[in-house]
């Protein structure tokens, strides 16, 4: 049996581009445009070779006074090591956008020095705030289940001066099917006479309130 060979496109492929994609984005350079480092905040290489959390970038933007050792206490806490990092900074308050996953609090509400301090100092680099909002993207009876499975969300008992809403948003597979319905909606043709009811009926309104 002859077998006709032929190279597939991705060898094939040699065109030459001015700019090296991977260096497209260059986070360090992204986070000198917002201002860091900057006295409350550091530009960590932790996370260098991916040993910290591998679903994390390589470069991570933290707050200046904790130790890297607290840092792997913390990673230990939080689901799937995703430490809480800065994603961005306002230039003129100072207030900050931080990113992380859930605490492994467990049915037994386990606690972590290192964690608790790690929120404290989050809040306090921005002098003009007394209080740390967090939002769970989750539904809360989402979050309680998750408690019972080792997971879980920060208790206000333990976190002083925080404050968790949740924003009740359901999962990614709920979201996903509402957003499909959503372009079924609207593209390739649009049934005017009932445009209000297929659109209620995607939910996707009520999700992104």
């Amino acid at each position: 049996c002859d077998f006709l060979w032929q190279p597939l496109f991705a060898f094939l492929y040699k065109e030459q581009f001015p700019v090296d994609g991977w260096k497209v984005y260059d986070p360090a350079a992204e986070y000198r445009r917002q201002g860091l480092p900057n006295e409350s905040w550091t530009i960590s290489k932790i996370n260098s070779t991916y040993e910290l959390c591998d679903t994390y970038p390589s470069v991570l933007v933290i707050p200046t006074n904790i130790t890297d050792e607290d840092i792997k206490r913390v990673a230990v806490f939080r689901a799937k090591h995703r430490i809480p990092v800065l994603s961005w900074i306002h230039p003129e308050s100072q207030a900050t956008i931080v990113r992380c996953s859930q605490p492994l609090v467990g049915p037994s509400d386990r606690r972590c020095k290192e964690d608790e301090r790690f929120l404290q100092i989050i809040m306090d680099a921005n002098a003009q705030s007394h209080k740390l909002t967090i939002f769970d993207a989750r539904q809360s009876s989402v979050a309680i289940t998750n408690k019972g499975k080792d997971g879980g969300y920060e208790s206000e008992s333990f976190y002083p001066n925080v404050e968790l809403n949740f924003l009740e948003i359901p999962n990614i597979h709920v979201m996903r099917e509402s957003l499909r319905k959503m372009k079924d909606v609207v593209y390739p043709t649009i049934d005017e006479a009932h445009w209000h009811s297929f659109i209620d009926q995607t939910h996707w309104l009520e999700y992104i309130r």
